[in-house]
């Protein structure tokens, strides 16, 4: 221990270089990997966590891709519950409902989740007051989270207090029970929970065309879920009905709608479904766990290529140990001691480093970075962590300095080191820089895919555009809408409004609603498209181009029949118009759809002789996503089927929107005022490439600082050992910048080698991450970043290394030659 300090305090620069290469190394390797742990920690604190499943619902429409949704037709649960008896232990439906929560004078906008009593016996609830499970069985009775019960009614105490919620009608609760859920981070939220009511949405709750829920099941111990799955095209065929889809008779269920079930630890990172972003991608997670360990790899490169390159300067050392009787064992543990030393000292500022930087990184991510770990999986998780950076990084040098005979051993004080030593260091500093070349390139990728994506022509206006929601949801918001749109119609700034069916990049029901249409002389060939419910202000106000007929106008088209089957128009007549994409797909030009009349195919939820004749086709837009091209959508002239209010204004937002908000109080009162910059939401789509962006150049960055490290350490030693070597090259006549190119070149080598290295990988690796993105920068941009990274990167090696070579190449060469 004595040794291990002097030595560390006779070698400052050395002590220092290697103690901070390793605290940053094992500082982001920390702070990672508490974002992993975070990332992967989604609903794995449930007692029954393993055995937990959701029903993932999958629709094979025809002349549609097949689409995947983490909802349920309601029907489904008691299907299942017969189909599986034996399999399942438990089945709950949730079905969350936006509703207006007034409490006497108070009034304001909830999320209300209609749920099975079932649910109890899934998820692990504790009541903290009254009786859940009777609040559950009883229609007239809510449940309140312990935070809603605080926001409702403060510190009074909740049971038995009454409070109104409406949604298209009102209807009185008592306040029967108050719970909490076991702590831990969840997809599961249950704000407040009614029994189910089988009555809201009747239509929506009675056929298989519509997933309004989420069904839960909880299978018994030793089910397996694979075998669950395997049988779920047997139990579409036998238990679901799809003669609302517009199939061919004898068409099996399974080829229209098929099931399947996932593990509730899962789901977070499932991004597999249309309907809703998890918040994670488990792609992205294995890909930062993977740069956690290579920043600390480096780090212990790093250490590695410092204790190596040092071994000759305690080559006597090592020899007079040897002679005075030190076995070669001892030797290995004098020098892993030290090893581990360095590595807790630089731990210790690394934790210290992670202490102050965790609520900065928290909030670059945009995610409370705080994980739930134990002193002992805390110590358990460092213990591991030292011992292993430890010995990984200081194995090779304790190895290279106890071999050898005391008379090698002081030869090679002169001669530079071990046979090998700089072939080793070459290619430690070709992984060193081969990451950060590969990071740097990835970084420049996601910031110009972002950059492309954002400006790509969307096929609407979406400057100056504000959108109002939840209008539906909400009966005295619904019933105020015209009147609402007339009076932000009259605002000097506003230059149009158009009421439609969702606002803009929303994943709603209403945003993913389609319908079954065919051609009467051809009823057999059907085309699955997505319905928007508009008015006739909607495309002038979202700016979208048309290319052939005419829009809606009130003057000429009345509104469209309703669609629910218990409202039937038979022999109805309807005017469409419809995208791009909807016309290709029909197989016309867009002139060429002008004019075509679709019908509903026999059985669908469309009432029997309803016509849809199409009266114009506008330009593709990607109003529902910017992360998939355009889908062939049919609008509608249903303004009662609205959602959301588009409002286009001129001039200034700050100014604009506290005018619209006053607006709003006078027509809706109290009601909660929710708006949307259109802009906004579009920048939303790639939040999460953003942040990987940024944590892609911190991390690029210290990469680059600890392989700069790791080389001006080798640099400096390396310059030692020649210093003999250039005086007799001054002496007999080389020029400074000839030895400065000698020295030089040495470090040019593993970093244009490591360019080598990192160039395919980086460009494999980003080819395969923009897969994921319709619209991509050309894949030919990738030759001048990888030129760029490279330069650089050299550039940067080049810096690094310069003043030690530029000291020992101007130094007297007197000085040079007395050195040994």
């Amino acid at each position: 221990f004595v040794v291990a300090l002097h030595n560390l305090l006779k070698n400052k620069i050395f002590s220092l270089i290697n103690i901070g290469g390793l605290a940053i190394g094992l500082c982001a390797s920390l702070l990672i990997t508490f974002y992993v742990l975070h990332e992967t920690s989604y609903d794995k604190h449930w007692a029954q966590q393993v055995r937990i499943y959701r029903v993932n619902t999958t629709l094979d429409l025809p002349n549609r891709d097949p689409y995947t949704v983490s909802t349920s037709s309601s029907l489904l649960s008691d299907a299942m519950q017969k189909f599986f008896a034996a399999e399942f232990a438990a089945v709950a439906r949730t079905r969350s409902l936006p509703q207006q929560v007034v409490i006497g004078q108070k009034q304001s906008s909830d999320t209300i989740v209609g749920v099975d009593g079932g649910i109890t016996g899934i998820f692990d609830f504790i009541t903290t007051a009254g009786d859940l499970q009777k609040t559950l069985a009883d229609a007239s009775s809510i449940a309140l989270s312990e935070e809603t019960a605080v926001r409702y009614f403060g510190n009074e105490n909740p049971l038995g207090k009454t409070l109104t919620l409406i949604n298209g009608t009102a209807k009185d609760y008592r306040v029967g029970a108050v719970y909490r859920l076991a702590a831990g981070n969840t997809i599961v939220k249950l704000p407040a929970m009614t029994a189910f009511d089988e009555a809201v949405g009747d239509f929506e709750m009675q056929t298989w065309t519509r997933n309004p829920v989420s069904t839960w099941v909880l299978l018994k111990p030793d089910i397996s879920a694979l075998s669950l799955n395997a049988r779920m095209n047997e139990f579409s065929d036998q238990q679901v009905d799809i003669t609302r889809f517009g199939a061919p008779a004898g068409t099996p269920s399974s080829k229209r709608l098929r099931f399947d079930i996932r593990n509730i630890t899962g789901l977070y990172l499932d991004a597999s479904f249309e309907d809703h972003k998890a918040g994670g991608n488990q792609s992205t997670v294995q890909a930062f766990a993977a740069i956690a360990a290579l920043v600390l790899l480096i780090g212990c490169i790093n250490f590695t290529i410092l204790t190596t390159a040092r071994s000759a300067s305690r080559a006597k050392e090592t020899a007079v140990r040897k002679v005075a009787g030190a076995g070669r064992t001892q030797l290995v543990v004098q020098y892993l001691g030290e090893s581990l030393l360095v590595v807790a000292l630089a731990m210790l500022l690394a934790m210290c480093a992670v202490e102050l930087l965790l609520p900065v990184f928290s909030a670059m991510v945009g995610k409370d970075l705080h994980v739930e770990l134990s002193a002992l999986q805390l110590g358990t998780m460092l213990v591991l962590m030292l011992l292993a950076t430890g010995v990984a990084g200081g194995l090779y040098p304790a190895l290279v300095l106890s071999q050898g005979k005391p008379l090698n051993l002081l030869r090679r004080r002169s001669t530079g080191g071990p046979k090998g030593e700089a072939g080793l260091h070459s290619l430690l500093v070709i992984f060193q820089f081969g990451v950060a070349i590969a990071l740097m390139i990835a970084t420049a990728v996601i910031y110009l895919q972002v950059f492309y994506i954002s400006r790509h022509d969307a096929g609407f206006t979406s400057g100056n555009v504000v959108v109002l929601d939840d209008l539906y949801g909400r009966r005295a918001v619904n019933e105020q809408r015209y009147a609402l749109k007339e009076a932000i119609a009259a605002l000097s700034p506003v230059q149009s409004a158009s009421l439609s069916s969702f606002r803009p990049m929303a994943t709603t029901a209403f945003a993913r609603t389609s319908n079954i249409y065919a051609f009467a002389d051809h009823p057999g060939e059907t085309f699955a498209m997505n319905i928007v419910a508009t008015d006739e202000d909607y495309f002038r106000t979202y700016e979208i181009n048309l290319l052939a007929g005419r829009a809606f106008s009130s003057a000429q088209d009345l509104p469209s029949p309703p669609y629910r089957k218990d409202r039937p128009v038979a022999g109805a007549a309807s005017n469409i118009v419809i995208n791009e994409t909807a016309a290709r797909r029909l197989g016309f030009t867009a002139e060429q759809a002008v004019g075509k009349v679709l019908i509903p195919p026999a059985g669908t939820v469309v009432p029997a002789g309803t016509a849809f004749s199409i009266i114009g086709v506008v330009a593709d837009n990607q109003l529902y996503t910017l992360r998939a091209l355009p889908r062939a959508e049919v609008y509608s002239f249903q303004p009662g089927y609205s959602d959301a209010l588009a409002v286009r204004f001129t001039g200034n937002l700050q100014a604009f929107m506290p005018q619209l908000a006053r607006v709003w109080q006078s027509v809706m009162g109290d009601a909660e005022f929710s708006a949307h910059v259109v802009d906004d939401l579009l920048a939303d789509q790639f939040t999460q490439e953003r942040v990987e962006a940024k944590m892609l150049v911190s991390f690029a960055l210290l990469a680059i600082v600890i392989a700069c490290l790791g080389l001006f350490g080798s640099a400096m030693f390396n310059v030692e050992r020649r210093t003999r070597e250039i005086g007799i090259r001054k002496v007999m006549g080389a020029q400074v910048r000839e030895l400065l190119a000698l020295l030089m070149w040495q470090f040019t080598k593993p970093v244009l080698l490591a360019n080598l290295v990192a160039w395919p990988v980086a460009v494999w690796a980003v080819l395969n991450w923009l897969q994921h993105f319709p619209y991509r920068i050309d894949s030919l941009l990738l030759i001048p970043l990888c030129v760029l990274s490279g330069a650089v990167a050299l550039s940067i090696a080049w810096l690094t290394v310069a003043s030690n070579t530029l000291r020992v190449a101007t130094a007297n060469p007197l000085r040079a030659l007395r050195y040994e």
